[in-house]
Parts: C-alpha cells; structure tokens; sequence
C-alpha cells in the first residue's frame, strides 16, 4: 500500500515537534532523501499543503483566498482580515490575495470549505438564475 501525503505530513510533523531549528532542518533532509528513495518525491507539493492545513489547524490560523475586483490597498486590506476573521470565526487569519477585473466590484472569499461571493458579478449571476426561472 502507498504511503499518502496526508500520512507523510502527520509523520514528519510528529517526527519535527518540539525540535530545534537544526534538528527540524536534519530532519527535513533526511525526509526529502527518504521520498526519493521511495519514488514519492512528486507527492511533496500534497504534503506541503497537508502540513500549512495541520499546522493552521493546531495554531489556530485561518487561510483565506480573496478576489477584490480591483487591486487592495492597505486600508481595505485591514478590512478584509477583520470581515475574514468575523466570517471564519477566527482569531487569525491569513490573507492570499488576487485581482480580478471581471468581479465589477466587491470581493470574493474563499477558505478550504467555504465560499462567500460579495462580487457585483456574483450578485448580477444570482438575479439572472431567479429571472430566468
């Protein structure tokens, strides 16, 4: 049975806990030479991802990917992380942000489970499916 990047991650963030900067640098070769030993170097990006999930989770962090219809300045940014914080219900989030000019205006928020689209073309969409029922 082949190991899966959920099941490396668990392990090398077991393996790494509470180690010093040095011993964590050791063990992260010594486990980048261990996957290609076993041929499942390709799966470092799943495992990656898996270890930023499990370690938000253990600290309590929230990523949020926002789309604003025009680039985000400093001020709007500190509006986007206190609505993220309020919407997600956490105490910290972190912010990963794009523009895209096809939104009209207003922003969409993303997380790993959840979607809040406060775009106007979000809006203009969501009139259109009840007028042409």
């Amino acid at each position: 049975m082949r190991t899966t990047a959920s099941q490396y991650a668990k392990a090398l963030l077991s393996l790494s806990a509470e180690k010093s900067a040095v011993d964590q640098t050791r063990i992260a070769a010594d486990f980048f030479a261990f996957l290609r030993r076993k041929g499942d170097f390709k799966k470092l990006s799943g495992i990656v991802k898996k270890l930023e999930r499990l370690q938000d989770a253990k600290t309590g962090m929230k990523r949020v990917s926002v789309t604003t219809a025009f680039p985000a300045n400093a001020e709007l940014m500190k509006e986007l992380e206190v609505f993220a914080k309020e919407m997600f219900e956490s105490e910290s989030v972190a912010l990963d942000t794009r523009s895209d000019s096809t939104l009209i205006g207003g922003a969409v928020m993303k997380t790993d489970n959840h979607l809040v689209d406060a775009s106007v073309a979000g809006k203009i969409k969501d009139v259109r499916k009840i007028l042409l029922k």
